[in-house]
């Protein structure tokens, strides 16, 4: 957990006080913004871990601080506390302080890698635990690959009803392993006075426990991430996640923005993005064309000091995408743990070394990614290789095939039209000036290149109209 998820609100803590007059004020803890009793998970492509970049024994490093959602190509959904000092509990205290600088955030998708931010907009409306604890991250290069997840639009939800919640926080107060997706299910309750019902979505995580993965709850880190329902038989994110009291252990309870309750903001804010099927000109996740290997729940260590995952990538394979995430930090007790620093190497036909790869990303830390294009039909071998440190790990591999067929040639972005910049693009690639992943669909042969022949199926395209589409 971050300083800037540790603040929350006065306003709160005497509506806790007048809830519970027999407890003096200074014996109230405080209501932390916070998968605990979860399941790690490689699922849930939409789900990002919100990275902020920091130096560490002067070397810059990624640092998990929140989780977000992605909404549009461009536009990820996460909570306004995750981009606010820690002593603005308002939006417009957060401004006065300072909103996060864009340029020190990242936000990391296990099936797209690391995505700079270039632009953050929170809530005007933000009050900690009282509504509104949104804010907008858009991308400075958009997701492609799988699509994004749609809001909830349709009705507020109701107490008890089943949802899942899903985040990269660690999982109890004593902990610090922060940087692992998990997911868990929650059962909404009443607010019951704690915080206002139509502004937020609740649950009580109380004893007796459910298995992990059936009852669960949020803590440090997982703040800003998804509360996945069916509304009306229609899955839409529902919540975000906000704040919760007292501690991330049993006899609590947490709560989420109402995203129903602010549905028109966000739709204003993420705008033409909001939505839609499909991200990019890359065959989705789960369609046809994409293959996936993962490990879900590895582990590094002093005696295991790698782990291993292989894929199988076909033929025709146009992209070959790789990515590491793991603990931020070793052990258990924060404030006094190292901070770790895994590896990610791949190589084609054998296991990679230290001295033997096609791929490495050893940026310091515990997330990395790789992308090939064009690999190698056959077994691609990956490794992740603890450096310094010990704890959990999770790699997923992905391999997209050839452009998928609902695309219109040459139409680089997806958006069923092609424009004069596409077909300069595509120029560029015949020329050698520009890489062929920055317009799959503008190679229609599948054969890593781009001809002329191609260019002028993609004039014809934008001459008359894209019919796939």
């Amino acid at each position: 957990m971050t300083t800037i998820e540790t603040s929350r609100s006065t306003i709160f803590y005497a509506a806790l006080l007048l809830a519970t007059c027999h407890v003096a004020l200074a014996q109230v803890p405080r209501p932390w913004p916070r998968v605990v009793n979860g399941l790690p998970s490689t699922s849930f492509p939409q789900v990002g871990a919100i990275l902020s970049v920091g130096g560490v024994d002067g070397q810059e490093r990624f640092h998990t601080t929140c989780t977000g959602t992605l909404i549009g190509c461009s536009t990820v959904l996460t909570a306004a506390h995750c981009v606010c000092p820690e002593e603005a509990d308002h939006a417009a205290d957060c401004h006065s302080l300072g909103v996060a600088d864009p340029a020190g955030i990242f936000v990391f998708f296990q099936h797209a890698g690391y995505l700079p931010v270039e632009n953050v907009v929170i809530h005007p409306g933000y009050e900690f635990a009282v509504a509104s604890d949104l804010a907008i991250l858009k991308l400075a290069v958009p997701v492609s690959g799988f699509p994004p997840f749609p809001i909830n639009e349709i009705a507020s939800p109701v107490p008890g009803t089943r949802g899942t919640i899903v985040g990269f926080g660690i999982t109890g107060d004593d902990r610090s392993d922060s940087g692992i997706k998990r997911y868990g299910s929650v059962t909404t309750s009443s607010c019951d006075g704690w915080v206002p019902q139509a502004t937020s979505v609740c649950w009580e995580f109380v004893e007796p426990i459910g298995a992990p993965g059936d009852d669960s709850s949020g803590c440090h880190g997982d703040s800003g991430g998804p509360l996945f329902m069916n509304v009306d038989g229609q899955p839409v994110l529902a919540g975000v996640t906000s704040g919760g009291f007292p501690t991330c252990f049993a006899d609590s309870f947490g709560f989420d923005t109402n995203v129903y309750f602010d549905r028109e903001w966000v739709r204003s804010e993420a705008g033409a993005d909001l939505g839609g099927e499909r991200c990019g000109d890359l065959p989705q996740i789960g369609d046809s064309g994409t293959i996936v290997a993962s490990v879900a729940n590895g582990t590094l260590s002093e005696d295991l000091s790698e782990g291993e995952l292989a894929i199988e990538v076909p033929e025709k394979t146009t992209l070959l995408r790789v990515t590491l995430n793991g603990w931020d930090e070793s052990g258990y007790i924060l404030g006094v743990q190292e901070a770790n620093d895994f590896d990610l190497y791949v190589r084609f036909g054998e296991k990679p070394t230290g001295d033997a790869f096609d791929c490495v990303d050893p940026t310091t830390g515990a997330y990395g990614m790789c992308e090939i294009d064009f690999p190698n039909p056959g077994v691609w071998h990956v490794a992740a290789t603890r450096f310094v440190g010990w704890g959990a790990f999770q790699l997923t591999a992905v391999a997209f095939s050839q452009a998928a067929p609902t695309q219109c040639a040459g139409n680089c972005n997806g958006d069923h039209e092609v424009s004069i910049d596409e077909l300069l693009t595509m120029v560029n690639i015949a020329l050698g000036s520009t890489a062929v992943s920055e317009c799959i669909a503008g190679d229609t042969g599948g054969d890593g290149a781009i001809t002329v022949d191609e260019i002028l199926e993609a004039v014809n395209v934008a001459l008359t109209a894209c019919s796939s589409g």
